[in-house]
């Protein structure tokens, strides 16, 4: 099953028909609980309200940026610019695929700092927010000038830096799109994950797939349709908008029940704690004579080790941790919910350092300008299930509403061909199946390579 949403309350994020109990019928399946669970958490009040957009489509694809490249900005490369820009240091896997997608449709991806962005030469910029090496900038003055010569402003956003940080709506960008993982989905050496996808009125019959809205049926009950236009429309090879799967909507779900079980309370107190962990890595260092950069960051840092970049990436790996390496003297360091006061300690350990990880005093680095003010899931749903016993309960309503394998046979069609075996799904708990990082040595990931290799032949 794929689905996806229309939200127009974009002040609040609220979905009309967000509680509803009606059914739609997708490739034979009848999916009330999961349309819900779909239009709810994964695709509808959550996107919407943190990135403030007027219409969202959540993709079930890593590569969403590039799809909005391919798709919503297709019709203005035409108007005679050919060149892209994918500024702030835009990611090194992103900036490739964009290169190689681009590339046929003689589109020129221009990577580059965003101070020397001219927008008379380019059809549309991509922002990396925050930047690859941890880089927090307000891209307002920059959009405006794209939009003063009719270019489009596209922003790859973290979702949790955004329960903190001032959102893509707030600097007037056209899309928005990212990555769902850090919403409670391992890393899994790279993926599958659900990504997402957010733009303006302007642009919503460019979007990629199809989009699920609500509606009344012919008893006067709440239902759900399909909205704007559906994929069998644009079936053909040439015009095919879609390829996302029933295999992504798993995914999808996974990190929109993880925003209903959190909170905007819940999910902002753990992106507060990122960022002081990152704060107190930092003062740890720079106190100890190390250059760290940026000085505003969300949860990534650059640090300045000269000659020693080798020495130091080394006795990292014997502390049990992987640092990244950039340009010939920096090394790279991000942190997430997962890292412990231990973790600290080991990486200033590999820097020479000896030190306790016991000030808890809380400290940020984000400018007061860039501190987000707008609100985000203020619909019920985000509000009721703190207990583990009430989320059980809740998804087992939804669930409730589905006719799925457990309770019937469901009719032959292309969704219940991608149907995924319970034996598939057993090692997303596995930690050696789900926590290595996609940039890990190899050396690191062997046993992953010999399954990727036995399944390749």
């Amino acid at each position: 099953m794929t689905f996806s949403i229309l939200s127009f309350d974009t002040k609040t994020g609220v979905f009309a028909g967000a509680a509803a109990t009606g059914s739609l019928c997708v490739g034979g399946w009848v999916l009330r609980g999961d349309i819900e669970s779909g239009l709810v958490a994964s695709q509808g009040t959550a996107p919407s309200s943190f990135w403030r957009d007027d219409v969202l489509r959540a993709m079930y694809d890593g590569q969403s940026a590039v799809k909005a490249v391919d798709r919503v900005t297709g019709a203005d490369a035409g108007r005679g610019h050919r060149q892209l820009s994918a500024l702030d240091r835009y990611g090194a896997a992103q900036a490739f695929t964009g290169q190689d997608r681009a590339a046929p449709l003689g589109i020129e991806v221009i990577i580059g700092n965003p101070e020397k962005l001219d927008p008379e030469q380019v059809f549309g910029a991509i922002f990396q927010y925050p930047g690859t090496y941890g880089h927090v900038r307000d891209f307002t003055a920059v959009i405006e000038k794209l939009h003063e010569h009719k270019a489009i402003a596209i922003m790859a956003a973290d979702i949790m830096a955004l329960t903190l940080l001032k959102e893509p709506g707030a600097m007037g960008a056209d899309i928005a799109v990212g990555n769902t993982q850090r919403f409670g989905v391992p890393m899994g050496y790279g993926g599958p994950h659900a990504a997402y996808m957010a733009c303006r009125e302007a642009h919503k019959r460019a979007m990629p797939g199809r989009l699920v809205g609500v509606s009344i049926d012919s008893h006067g009950n709440r239902a759900y349709r399909l909205a704007l236009q559906t994929r069998e429309q644009h079936i053909r090879r040439e015009k095919a908008t879609s390829n996302v799967c029933t295999a992504q909507a798993l995914l999808a779900v996974m990190a929109g029940m993880y925003a209903v079980f959190h909170g905007p309370e819940g999910l902002k107190a753990i992106a507060q704690r990122i960022h002081r962990k990152t704060v107190r890595l930092a003062n740890g260092l720079e106190e100890n004579g190390f250059k760290v950069d940026p000085k505003s960051f969300f949860d990534t840092i650059t640090v300045d080790v000269g000659p020693l970049q080798a020495a130091v990436m080394k006795s990292a790996v014997d502390e049990g941790v992987n640092l990244r390496r950039v340009g010939e003297r920096r090394v790279g360091i991000a942190l997430d919910e997962t890292t412990r006061p231990e973790t600290l300690e080991a990486v200033w350990r590999a820097f020479g350092i000896i030190r306790k990880d016991n000030d808890f005093e809380p400290e940020y680095r984000v400018p007061d300008a860039m501190h987000r003010k707008s609100e985000y899931l203020t619909h019920p749903v985000f509000h009721m299930n703190r207990a583990e016993t009430e989320m059980m309960r809740y998804m087992r309503r939804l669930a409730d509403r589905d006719l799925a394998l457990d309770r019937a046979m469901i009719p032959l069609g292309s969704c219940t061909m991608k149907l995924n075996a319970a034996a598939e799904m057993i090692p997303i708990s596995w930690r050696e199946f789900a926590n290595l990082h996609p940039y890990c040595p190899d050396d690191q990931a062997e046993g992953y390579h010999e399954l990727i290799n036995d399944l390749s032949e």
